[in-house]
This record gives C-alpha cells, sequence and structure tokens, in this order.
C-alpha cells in the first residue's frame, strides 16, 4: 500500500511529464499535423495548430461519396490545416464529417499548476527539514 509521501511523489512526477508531454505536443502542433484514422475511416484522431481534434462520420455516411477518404493509420500533415493556434473549443460538422477540437492548453493548465504546487509543497517541506536540522546540529 502506497504511504502518502509516495502517492504525492508519484503524482508530482505524473503531473510533470504530463505537463511536459502537452507542452511537446502542442509546440510540434505549430509545425507538423499529426492524425490516427481508425481502420474503418470512421474516427479520427488528430494533433493541429495547438489542438486536440476528435471526429467521427456522421449516421448514413457511404465511403463511397467521399472524394479524398483519410487514409487508415497515423498520417502527418505540414503545415497544419488551420495556420493559426484556436484558443477556444469549437466544433463542426459536413457532409462527411463532425468533430470537435479542444486546445491544448485546457489540459496543460491545471496539470501544470498541480505540478508546480505539489513542487512547491516538496521544496518547502525539504527547507524546514533542513531547518531542523541546523537547530538541533547547533
Amino acid at each position: 500500500m502506497f504511504s502518502r509521501r509516495r502517492f504525492r511523489t508519484a503524482t508530482k512526477w505524473l503531473a510533470t511529464v504530463s505537463a511536459l508531454l502537452l507542452a511537446g505536443a502542442f509546440c510540434l502542433s505549430l509545425v507538423r499535423a499529426v492524425y490516427w484514422t481508425s481502420p474503418s475511416t470512421r474516427y479520427q484522431v488528430g494533433l493541429h495548430s495547438g489542438l486536440l481534434g476528435v471526429g467521427w462520420r456522421p449516421p448514413g455516411w457511404n465511403r463511397a461519396e467521399e472524394k479524398y477518404p483519410a487514409p487508415p493509420g497515423w498520417s502527418m500533415k505540414y503545415p497544419p490545416c488551420i495556420s493559426r493556434p484556436r484558443f477556444w473549443t469549437f466544433g463542426g460538422s459536413l457532409k462527411t464529417w463532425e468533430w470537435f477540437n479542444l486546445p491544448l492548453w485546457i489540459p496543460f493548465l491545471p496539470t501544470a499548476v498541480l505540478a508546480s504546487c505539489l513542487w512547491l509543497v516538496d521544496r518547502r517541506r525539504k527547507q524546514a527539514v533542513q531547518l531542523d536540522r541546523e537547530d538541533r546540529a547547533g
């Protein structure tokens, strides 16, 4: 069973790594657009222009109706399809796609705040222990 200290340390490192990955994904998404399309081509997840996008085919969609179907698997486009980052969520629909986009700053912000708070708490705790040791020794 985890002790409270181990749980806090694991959470601190998980939040730190997550925040760094989100920051890296944001930087990558400004110069490249990366997509994964399901084997059935009904679903797509993408990273582009500072956004995490999820797309799906509407009911009644027929693959034969689409002029340029997305290939299944991973694909990368340069430059991204949207030229500048968006700062709020948005979605939409066309005849062949429905989608929702989430700006990467939305999950980054609480993750980075959690990580920085946990690092600050640990730093203060270590400083308090250090001062206590110095008082006992001196």
